[in-house]
């Protein structure tokens, strides 16, 4: 699904929080840009031009899931830092497992967002958007939603992706897809009823049919 970009609530809230305020600024010793909006800081050591695509494309995420979701306040109740890093440093310091593109770490006191911006293109937000859809729900909502409606939420607004002009949201997911077309299904009942604290919830044998049929339920 395809949206104009330029809505007048979106390009007010992308002007003014990830070009108007933005502020840079410069590590010694080693070349870090440092972009800081009213709800985040953007840290790397790329070009200040593609820091400033990163922070942009964040701040269109969040008004993505306040134009598509009930979470109208989407500022941290905590400091939230984006690191952006080059391949090399991704590689040799952030990096949780192979192929990862991306990671977000919620806490009590701290919200990090850890990216390889420069490997995996428009899939290194993939976990992020994904980690982030379940900050935003959860951070703005006093209600426990079923697993199957938070990790299927988080899924198609994982994939979402923009240009200069357009908002894409609904892309499918390539893993889930081959898991719904070439695995066997979970039956609905089995679907609803899986909890976090399930032991299905971490299996490595169900949890791609239940992320996938979970997707598909939202989509």
């Amino acid at each position: 699904m395809r949206y104009p970009a330029p809505v007048p609530a979106l390009v007010w809230y992308t002007c003014v929080a990830a070009l108007c305020l933005l502020t840079p600024a410069s590590a010694r010793e080693r070349e870090f840009v440092e972009l800081t909006t009213p709800g985040y800081v953007v840290v790397s050591d790329l070009s200040e031009a593609k820091t400033r695509r990163i922070a942009l494309d964040i701040a269109n995420f969040q008004a993505v899931i306040a134009l598509f979701t009930n979470v109208q306040d989407l500022t941290p109740r905590v400091p939230t830092r984006i690191y952006a890093l080059s391949a090399r440093d991704w590689d040799q310091y952030a990096s949780p497992w192979k192929e990862s593109g991306g990671v977000f770490y919620p806490g009590n006191y701290a919200n990090d967002m850890v990216l390889d911006a420069q490997s995996f293109g428009a899939d290194m937000y993939r976990i992020v958007f994904h980690e982030y859809t379940h900050y935003a729900i959860h951070n703005n909502s006093k209600y426990d939603y079923p697993a199957w409606f938070d990790e299927g939420l988080a899924e198609v607004l994982s994939t979402v992706q923009f240009t200069d002009t357009d908002v894409m949201i609904g892309k499918v997911p390539v893993d889930r897809w081959i898991t719904i077309d070439q695995s066997a299904w979970l039956p609905l009942q089995t679907v609803f009823a899986i909890k976090r604290t399930s032991p299905a919830y971490r299996s490595h044998s169900v949890t791609p049919a239940f992320y996938a049929q979970s997707w598909a339920l939202m989509h």
